[in-house]
């Protein structure tokens, strides 16, 4: 049986040397640091790290404003975790989010219709924020609006707080940030949604993607432990099926800092590791039997020949894989 463990670089660890590298040294006195960014890291950790950019701008005596929200549900962050306390103070009669995009109109939050009497999708990385903001501020359900963003400008989402007259008090924008690649058999990659943007009196002066301990990972079992496996154990292209589908298994364990996570709602975390897993599944079968392999009408998974598991995170990111001919296991 072959065993190995590959070390993945921490996203923090990424963004921190982003930051210190290109900004730390060139903050002069009086300066004005804006840092916005987003890693897959519990909110701990994310305010720990605001907290280290804040050491640097008090050293010379600069201002700073940082903005690190959870990657992969970078809405769903921005929302429960700067917009709900700063909503707090306004005592709104009813908050609007504005999502950009032409999704079918649906009505997984509440019932309440817009004024075009249909309300607009709410996009599934905002699932479950209404009742979120709702419990935040006191809220009925209905009073949490979902409506399309109309506006000009390059927002994801712009949130609104009404009071009791109606009038509406821009309350916050934001704009998600990802990039996509299609894998060979139509399975989506996980989205590059780490990233560090830093502008110093309003001059960008960095602009980076930082690429999650998912993607990293995505990357690993696509570019390497799916190739390394078929070297292991042979391909079948004359597609006679001899026992590659029933004589070889592959398990990977992901041990990822977004294990870890936990945000208003527990169970972002465990929906982020979940759907990597079903992608990898997805893609690992499709590229097993591009290769030859034969699963006699079953999928490599319920073949045997392919596991993915979320194993306990040891704060060190890492992929543990193994790969055996289930013959030496029989034996």
């Amino acid at each position: 049986m072959e065993s190995r463990i590959y070390d993945l670089q921490p996203e923090t660890d990424i963004f921190r040397c982003l930051y210190m590298d290109n900004i730390a040294e060139s903050i002069n006195w009086g300066d004005m640091v804006e840092v916005f960014g987003a890693v897959d890291e519990d909110r701990r950790v994310r305010v720990g790290l605001a907290d280290e950019l804040q050491e640097t701008v008090d050293r010379v005596g600069a201002y700073l404003d940082a903005q690190i929200v959870y990657a992969s549900k970078s809405g769903y962050s921005w929302l429960a975790e700067y917009v709900i306390p700063r909503l707090r103070g306004l005592r709104p009669h009813r908050v609007i989010i504005q999502a950009k995009g032409g999704e079918s109109p649906r009505t997984t939050e509440n019932s309440n219709t817009s004024r075009n009497n249909i309300l607009p999708a709410v996009p599934e990385e905002l699932d479950g924020i209404g009742a979120v903001i709702a419990n935040g501020l006191r809220l009925k359900p209905e009073d949490v609006v979902f409506e399309r963003y109309e506006g000009k400008a390059d927002w994801t989402y712009v949130c609104l707080s009404e009071n009791s007259r109606g009038v509406r008090t821009n309350a916050g924008a934001f704009k998600a940030r990802f990039s996509e690649r299609k894998a060979e058999d139509g399975a989506a990659a996980p989205r590059t949604t780490g990233y560090i943007q830093v502008f110093v009196n309003n001059d960008k002066i960095l602009d980076r993607s930082i690429k999650t301990e998912a993607e990293q990972a995505w990357e690993l079992y696509a570019d390497e432990i799916l190739p390394e496996f078929i070297a292991l154990y042979g391909g079948d292209k004359d597609g006679t099926g001899d026992g590659i589908g029933a004589c070889a298994a592959l398990r990977v364990e992901l041990a990822l800092g977004t294990s870890g996570v936990t945000l208003v709602d527990d169970e972002l975390s465990k929906r982020t590791l979940a759907e990597l897993c079903e992608r990898m599944l997805v893609y690992g079968d499709g590229y097993l039997r591009e290769q030859g392999f034969d699963f006699g009408g079953r999928t490599a998974e319920e073949a045997g020949a392919l596991s993915i598991a979320v194993v306990e995170y040891m704060g060190k990111p890492q992929v543990r894989v193994s790969m055996q001919s289930l013959a030496d296991a029989d034996a």
